[in-house]
């Protein structure tokens, strides 16, 4: 029920939108919003993004201490599920780093190796090559009922049948090389290029006019200028508030570094 007590970034917290590219939309719980405005103002954008950052914050909680030295890309990792769009990347692994340990809430937090792809899939695979703090192997806890199907109080809950269902089937992708699956948490990468398409497509549409250097002056005062008509920049700067200005010149032999430039 909460970022906090759970692995995360999570499709948990988010749903079904078909308006989407990921077919998603974050919808993260909020606090006391009387208490925390601004906290639950930043969440209100959040819930906007049809999936998580493409170089998430990844927190795993615990129930006791681990050995940080045991959490590596071979004992934590991602797995990708493909392009919600065309599945490409389907079956990638992603590493990770920055690895530290929070020992006041036995949070472990890493980083994705590499930035992950845009409105993609991914998850989240946590094994028993983890060791707690006496080098014994972790165990899952409750996450052993995943694979049992839904208790009696699930079945009410249609987001976390269909989070439950979206495991069960990402569960029989995931195959580690030496350790056992002890968690898992899927989750959805934003869109963070559909803006920029956007905007591509209606440039590509329109009919813009010429390009115009003229800044003012009826037409005299220009933004742009051949280099060989230069003789001198000068930069009056500011430097007080009166307002009182410092003159000094631009070296302007710097503009012909490159030859015909």
């Amino acid at each position: 029920d909460s970022p906090a007590t759970s692995p995360f970034p999570s499709d948990r917290f988010t749903v079904p939108d078909w308006s989407q590219n990921t077919f998603r939309r974050v919808k993260l719980p909020k606090p006391d919003c009387a208490v925390r405005v601004s906290d639950c103002a930043d969440i209100d954008v959040i819930n906007t993004l049809d999936g998580f950052n493409t170089q998430p914050r990844i927190t795993v909680p615990f129930t006791g201490d681990i050995d940080p030295a045991s959490v590596n890309s071979s004992t934590l990792y991602l797995l990708s599920l493909g392009d919600t769009l065309s599945g490409r990347g389907f079956g990638d692994k992603v590493g990770i780093n920055q690895v530290s340990w929070d020992t006041a809430s036995k949070t472990l937090v890493v980083e994705s190796d590499e930035l992950l792809q845009e409105h993609t899939r991914y998850v989240l695979v946590i094994t028993d090559g983890i060791r707690d703090a006496r080098g014994d192997r972790i165990e899952g806890g409750k996450f052993a009922s995943l694979r049992q199907g839904p208790g009696r109080g699930d079945r009410d809950d249609r987001d976390t049948m269909d989070y439950r269902r979206s495991l069960q089937d990402a569960d029989r992708w995931v195959r580690p090389e030496r350790n056992r699956v002890v968690a898992l948490s899927l989750f959805t990468t934003q869109s963070i290029s559909a803006d920029l398409r956007k905007i591509r497509d209606q440039i590509r549409r329109s009919n813009p006019a010429p390009l115009n250097f003229t800044i003012g002056n009826s037409g005299t005062a220009r933004a742009v200028f051949p280099v060989s008509g230069l003789t001198a920049i000068q930069w009056n700067r500011q430097t007080g508030a009166a307002p009182a200005f410092t003159q000094s010149f631009v070296p302007t032999p710097a503009l012909e570094v490159v030859p015909g430039a």
